[in-house]
């Protein structure tokens, strides 16, 4: 499995956002947490469907569980949404973020951080290219028949 960590923050407010990204197989799996205790307060779990705008793009069928009285719903699905339709994976994100006396400013905040999460993790209209590895496509030889060339992102000898 691979996996990451994203964080987006406010300054002034010092409030922030951390998002613990896991690939698992095929599909991706997102624990975002911030405020003074992080925990569980929503689980949504993303799948993909053919976008009925047209073309080939995807849309999120999302299903929504919630801890009473937790409110990180539209944290939790902006960054399933956005991965579902970016990626055509199925995405399972939870979210919950706990701050002492929140006011409606500090909760309008997360909200904003929330969405530059998903925009962090994946730009809005980024196109994304995922190279499987172990199935054939281990060299650009193996892709040359479905692109028009394979571009080398790094050679193995300059990596760190």
């Amino acid at each position: 499995m691979e996996s990451s960590v994203c964080r987006v923050e406010d300054s002034p407010s010092q409030r922030y956002l951390e998002a613990r990204v896991e690939i698992v197989g095929e599909d991706v799996v997102v624990a975002v947490g911030g405020g003074e205790r992080p925990h569980v307060g929503c689980v949504v779990l993303a799948q993909p469907c053919r976008s009925k705008r047209g073309g080939d793009g995807w849309s999120a069928s999302c299903s929504v569980l919630t801890i009473p009285p937790h409110k990180e719903e539209p944290i939790a699905r902006a960054v399933a949404t956005r991965i579902v339709e970016a990626l055509g994976r199925v995405a399972v994100v939870t979210a919950g973020v706990h701050d002492d006396e929140i006011d409606a400013e500090g909760i309008a905040t997360y909200l904003r951080l929330g969405q530059e999460l998903a925009d962090k993790l994946i730009e809005p209209g980024e196109r994304v290219l995922a190279l499987v590895t172990g199935n054939g496509l281990k060299d650009r030889d193996a892709i040359a028949p479905i692109v028009d060339e394979a571009p080398v992102i790094s050679k193995l000898a300059e990596l760190p």
